[in-house]
């Protein structure tokens, strides 16, 4: 039997950490938006709350897996095949629905100081 490696305790504290102050900057950017928009000033939280739930889950779960079984060829590409599947069919959708303006593009950072 191979032996078990420990979590790495800072890392994961500091995982931890920027995933908490993440969602404070989430909360104290939109809560005033929140509350005009949806009547809650927790409405963008909540969605951020479960995302990141949902990675430390994730993460959990990857923690518990042996990192050797990575070496097989057949599992990495699988994973980056799913994952490049998600990613396209997430930016069709955003694209379909008309989620993109123009100041999501790079070139449009040097216009932003002008429309402050």
């Amino acid at each position: 039997m191979a032996k078990r490696v420990s979590v790495d305790r800072w890392l994961f504290t500091v995982t931890m950490l920027l995933v908490f102050l993440g969602l404070v900057m989430v909360f104290s950017a939109s809560a005033v938006m929140a509350r005009e928009r949806f009547g809650s000033p927790y409405a963008f939280l909540s969605k951020q709350l479960i995302w990141a739930v949902a990675g430390l889950v994730a993460m959990v779960v990857t923690m518990r897996l042996d990192y050797r079984r990575y070496k097989h060829p057949a599992l990495v590409f699988s994973l980056m095949g799913l994952t490049t599947l998600l990613l396209i069919s997430s930016i069709a959708r955003t694209i379909r629905t008309g989620g993109f303006t123009p100041g999501d593009f790079p070139s449009s950072l040097p216009n932003s100081p002008s429309r402050c």
